[in-house]
Order: C-alpha cells, then sequence, then structure tokens
C-alpha cells in the first residue's frame, strides 16, 4: 500500500536538515568523536549545534548499498537490488523525495561517484574527485 502524499509545510516551520556521510572514515580519527588532534573542526560545530550521534552502524561493508539503504530506509535485501545498482528501486521513496514533498529545498552534494545522483534532490552537484577527474586518468595513462 503506498504512503499518503505528505502535506507541505511552510518553510519557516522546518528545521535545518545537514546530513554528513563520510565513506570509509574512521570515527577514531575524528576530533568530533574524542581523537586528540583537531581533525574535524567543522563536524565539532555542526555537532555543537545540532545533534551528534555516537552509536550508528551501516547496513553493508561497502558503499553503494550502505548509501542505497541510508537513502530509502531500507535493508539492503528489501531492496531487491541488481549487482550493479546505483539508485534505490522507483518503487521506494528517497529521503529525499520525502523531505522534498514535506516542503524543503533538498541540495546533495557527492564527490563519490560510485553513489551517484539520488532522486529528489531539488538541487545536485557531483563534485570532481581524483578517481573521475580528467588529470587522474591522463597520468596514470603516461606512468606518472
Amino acid at each position: 500500500m503506498a504512503a499518503a502524499p505528505l502535506a507541505p509545510m511552510s518553510p519557516d516551520q522546518l528545521p535545518n536538515v545537514i546530513l554528513v556521510v563520510m565513506d570509509t572514515a574512521a570515527a577514531r580519527r575524528c576530533s568530533v568523536y574524542g581523537h586528540f588532534r583537531e581533525t574535524t573542526p567543522g563536524l565539532a560545530r555542526i555537532a555543537r549545534e545540532g545533534t551528534l550521534y555516537r552509536s550508528c552502524f551501516a547496513t553493508s561493508p561497502w558503499t553503494i548499498p550502505s548509501h542505497l539503504s541510508l537513502f530509502s530506509g531500507l535493508y539492503p535485501s528489501e531492496l531487491g537490488l541488481a549487482e550493479k545498482a546505483t539508485q534505490v528501486p522507483e518503487v521506494f521513496h528517497t529521503l529525499p523525495e520525502i523531505l522534498s514533498q514535506m516542503g524543503y529545498h533538498t541540495v546533495g552534494i557527492s564527490c563519490n561517484g560510485l553513489v551517484g545522483h539520488q532522486r529528489g534532490f531539488n538541487v545536485f552537484y557531483e563534485m570532481d574527485t581524483p578517481f573521475f577527474s580528467e588529470g587522474y586518468h591522463r597520468d596514470k595513462l603516461t606512468g606518472c
């Protein structure tokens, strides 16, 4: 049974939401989680003004299914994914789609080409990464 559409709220009623995902980052190396060096001052500032989760667990040991679970709220086994899937299947709603229905202006910024553009963002920026940049491939071919 499909969920009923959410009634949009006025922007001044909506709290700001920032979701930061750092794929393969070790919490023990982040100052926000107690590392002795100041390694993540920006995250520490966001945490002081918002919510810092101390116990988070990935639904999968690798990037794609873990991120698809994050954006769908479902376990990888529930998504029925094809082996090379990079998008939440159309039959499921994504977090950005739900937030957009609520009245949020959603912006995605990614420098992880494995995750790619997820449905539902009003604006999405795919940042250049070393692995997908022209310079990386040129240098790789020339052996630099």
